[in-house]
């Protein structure tokens, strides 16, 4: 993959501060109209079982406010939506935990890929060049682009803000790069929903589960694509 050339530095910057600021202020704002309900929860002198069968009566403004946050948090280079995801599934439960880790995480990516195609997409010699990741730069070189990106989305530890960028230049098409989008986040956001609703209910075995599952996504991710740079080699 070319070197990651951004043109607008000081625009994703100012962006960037934004979503922080933004992001900041919805947990300032789920808190406030949550915070007796979470503060009761945390005080070992109230009967816990009626707690935690009054603590999921989130309304569909939490969940959008929650929804927002998980993009908000995914499209911020500086952020992370993993915690937030597994917010979702402590106050959700696991299926509605995992539509909104889906959708948070899908639209996050999108406004980051709208911004590449906005102001990216025209390079020139003025632009300031920053060496990609490793991993995806390996990735790039995939004969399946799609592939290439489902796991670059899929692996947590390759930024999603540089996969999004090999996405807009691999011109795969504003339709395929969704249907990468939704694959790659698929996994993680159904082991961080199920991972928060074992947290809720104390369920241990449930979370060490999810926590194996998501070193092995990553230890998985970054053996399939050594084999493959193997096997790209070997053809070469």
């Amino acid at each position: 993959m070319e070197e990651l050339r951004i043109r607008h530095r000081k625009l994703l910057y100012g962006l960037s501060i934004l979503g922080i600021i933004l992001a900041f202020f919805l947990i300032y704002i789920i808190f406030k109209d949550n915070e007796q309900q979470y503060l009761k929860f945390l005080n070992p002198s109230h009967d816990k079982d009626l707690l935690m069968d009054t603590f999921r009566g989130h309304g569909l403004k939490d969940m959008f406010l929650l929804v927002l946050l998980t993009a908000v948090t995914s499209a911020v280079p500086a952020l992370s939506s993993s915690v937030i995801c597994i917010f979702n599934g402590v106050c959700f439960g696991p299926v509605v935990g995992l539509i909104m880790n889906i959708i948070g995480n899908t639209l996050g990516n999108l406004v980051v890929t709208g911004f590449f195609i906005r102001f990216e997409t025209e390079r020139d010699n003025k632009a300031t060049s920053a060496k990609p990741n490793r991993i995806l730069e390996k990735l790039a070189h995939f004969k399946n682009k799609m592939l290439a990106l489902i796991l670059g989305y899929m692996i947590p530890i390759v930024p999603s803000f540089l996969v999004n960028y090999m996405g807009v230049h691999l011109k795969l098409g504003f339709k395929k790069q969704l249907l990468c989008i939704v694959i790659g986040v698929l996994p993680t956001s159904f082991l961080y929903a199920f991972g928060g609703d074992a947290i809720f209910n104390g369920n241990d075995l449930r979370m060490i589960v999810s926590a194996v599952c998501i070193i092995v996504l990553v230890v998985g991710g970054v053996t399939f694509y050594r084999r493959k740079k193997r096997d790209h080699s070997v053809t070469d």
